[in-house]
């Protein structure tokens, strides 16, 4: 595990463990919630993603 420490858009600091993985490819993900306060997290990236594009959605279905 990883202490890694995230920043809200108010200036507060929170140390949270991540997993720390193999691959070094990480991506700094932005989360808001429900307030619009913002986060910023460490996210792995994965070398493997679903295909997500050839997914239908209900508006594409006509």
């Amino acid at each position: 595990m990883m202490t890694e420490i995230v920043t809200d858009s108010l200036g507060r600091t929170t140390k949270v463990n991540v997993p720390v993985r193999t691959t070094p490819e990480m991506m700094t993900e932005i989360v808001t919630d429900s307030s619009g306060r913002t986060t910023k997290i460490s996210v792995p990236v994965r070398t493997v993603t679903p295909n997500t594009s050839t997914r239908t959605t209900p508006e594409m279905m006509t």
